[in-house]
């Protein structure tokens, strides 16, 4: 795949799981209390490779 087709298609999924938060029935921003924090999400290729292994040991720690 073309990195320029890869960009476009991340582009286009960037927008389109930017814009499910307002459809409709979707709640909104202001009916969400303000204690509600973000959650994060971390996706990685591989645990086999050891940078992959030390991102997630780090991870897990600063969930903690």
């Amino acid at each position: 795949m073309k990195r320029s087709t890869f960009l476009a298609a991340a582009l286009v999924l960037a927008v389109g799981c930017n814009n499910q938060a307002t459809a409709p029935g979707a709640p909104d921003a202001a009916s969400k209390p303000a204690t509600d924090k973000p959650k994060i999400a971390l996706v990685m290729k591989s645990l086999a490779n050891e940078f992959f292994k030390t991102m997630e040991e780090g991870a897990t720690k600063h969930q903690k």
